[in-house]
């Protein structure tokens, strides 16, 4: 990478490593008229998922898009995987973070010789999944570190705590 008077790369250069690297955090907004809430996260995210020891006739992009599918909305394969470099793929994909995230999915295709259905278990993995607390709507911390659940609970337990002493 060529460098600036500052010694840094360009942005665009920066940018486009840090893209293809998977170094960047993405947030995802879905608008529509009048449902935009600034105090709210998106429930949306953009994660990696990998699926190791997938069979390498099945690493066209066709078909990782196809078994990308069945957990969310696939974005993009990566570069690794495209020009299969490494034995496991990677496909990012928008996925919401609180719908329930299949471990493994089904891969069913006919045995051309037999004519018979096949069934193959794929395992899934997430990638850097972020928590998301269904109370404040925050990502980044789940219900168990959430500062307003932990604040409800205390005034509650001193609402408790008056009424035991009248």
């Amino acid at each position: 990478m060529a460098a600036t008077a500052t010694g840094r790369p360009p942005f665009k250069e920066r940018r486009d490593f840090m893209i293809e690297e998977g170094l960047h955090q993405t947030m995802v907004f879905k608008l529509s008229y009048g449902a935009l809430d600034l105090k709210e996260e998106t429930m949306l995210a953009v994660v990696w998922i990998s699926l190791p020891n997938l069979s390498p006739n099945l690493f066209a992009k066709k078909s990782l898009l196809s078994i990308a599918s069945t957990v969310e909305k696939p974005i993009v394969i990566d570069k690794a995987t495209q020009f299969k470099s490494r034995p496991s793929t990677k496909v990012k994909v928008i996925l919401g973070l609180m719908e329930k995230l299949p471990n493994r999915i089904t891969l069913q295709f006919v045995d051309r010789k037999s004519g018979k259905l096949i069934e193959l278990f794929q395992e899934i993995v997430y990638d850097n999944l972020p928590l998301y607390c269904n109370y404040c709507k925050h990502k980044g911390l789940d219900e168990d570190s959430c500062r307003l659940i932990s604040k409800r609970n205390q005034n509650n337990k001193q609402i408790d705590d008056t009424i035991e002493v009248a």
